[in-house]
């Protein structure tokens, strides 16, 4: 992977107020050996996100507490080489060009499909 930053772990944040989908990322990415702190709300995934500084982030677009979409353009300017993924269960064309236009790298739809492990 190209956007690790060093020899440890890749370290993925995961930003979603629902707790069994956050749990749900980090079970599956941590059997790839991933590392994946997680945060509830859109302010607390900013702060782990300069705390931690990920090698990249998936981000629910429809949080409860903060709009995805301020949190999207905090991340891409505060530190704009960290790849975000944008992340929603709405599936609305609107909304993924907005994430693309704000920085999003890519934009997925919940449920996330599982892959096979090569």
């Amino acid at each position: 992977m190209m956007f690790i930053k060093n020899n440890k772990s890749p370290l993925i944040i995961t930003k979603d107020d629902e707790l069994a989908i956050r749990r749900s990322v980090k079970y599956y990415l941590e059997d790839f050996d991933f590392e994946v702190p997680e945060a509830e709300n859109g302010a607390l995934g900013i702060e782990l996100c300069s705390r931690r500084q990920p090698d990249l982030t998936l981000l629910d677009l429809s949080m409860s507490e903060t709009d995805g979409f301020v949190v999207l353009r905090h991340l891409t300017k505060a530190s704009p080489q960290t790849p975000v993924i944008a992340v929603s269960s709405i599936d609305i064309v609107r909304d993924a060009v907005k994430a693309l236009r704000f920085g999003a790298l890519d934009y997925l739809l919940k449920p996330l499909k599982s892959v096979k492990k090569l």
